[in-house]
């Protein structure tokens, strides 16, 4: 019964601390905000969460492990490394885009460096998991890549963030990123060329309503 209640504790909160880090800036959303949203004492909250950024992570984390699952059964990456990282900038960038909830929580994240290095560790995690041993065999390092995949990504979700006042189009900003991937890991003009068009098919056929909805099935705290 205990372990339990404590399950249905966390949820509460992690539902609470992600509405209002879905409406609110970063530095607005407090501790004592998040417990009164869940329906309980700060310090109660604290024996969960001590920390604001343990609850965000958690959430991140969660948005994450979904995502790459979706990924799993939802596309065929042919066992290329850069296909599969088009394949996921493109379900992030246009699903972040369209969904003004997921879209401040990332723009959010973003303000984080530690948040963002978690962000960065879990996809490269992933990608490297699916298809490393290809890469490497095509001369491309865990840690150079890695590294480059840390350099794209920050730049591209600030690109995100600031995309209104930049005049830059969601498409400009997840091809500009596999670009980057490919230029900085000396990938030759074909391979680049056939990695964006491959983008951009991916792109014209990819259902941001469909995951949507499949993260409204399978993450208990989230809401559009």
């Amino acid at each position: 019964m205990a372990a339990a209640r404590n399950v249905q504790k966390r949820l509460e909160i992690l539902k609470g601390a992600y509405r209002l880090l879905s409406e609110n800036d970063y530095t607005k959303v407090s501790l004592s905000g998040i417990a009164e949203s869940a329906g309980i004492q700060k310090s109660l909250l604290q024996s969960y969460y001590p920390q604001k950024q343990r609850i965000v992570g958690e959430l991140l984390e969660e948005m994450l492990r979904q995502s790459f699952e979706y990924m799993d059964d939802h596309t065929d990456h042919e066992g290329n490394f850069f296909f599969r990282a088009s394949d996921y900038t493109v379900l992030f960038f246009l699903t972040a885009s369209e969904d003004a909830r997921l879209y401040k929580f990332v723009h959010n994240t973003v303000s984080c460096t530690e948040l963002m290095d978690l962000w960065v560790d879990k996809t490269f995690d992933w990608l490297w998991g699916q298809v490393g041993e290809k890469a490497g065999s095509e001369g491309v390092s865990y840690l150079h890549l890695k590294a480059v995949l840390s350099f794209a990504m920050y730049g591209s979700l600030k690109l995100l963030r600031d995309r209104n006042e930049l005049n830059l189009s969601v498409q400009q900003i997840f091809e500009n990123h596999i670009r980057q991937l490919m230029l900085l890991t000396n990938r030759s003009e074909k391979q680049t060329e056939e990695t964006i068009a491959h983008t951009r098919r991916q792109a014209e056929s990819f259902n941001t309503d469909a995951f949507l909805t499949y993260c409204e099935k399978n993450i208990a705290w989230f809401i559009r």
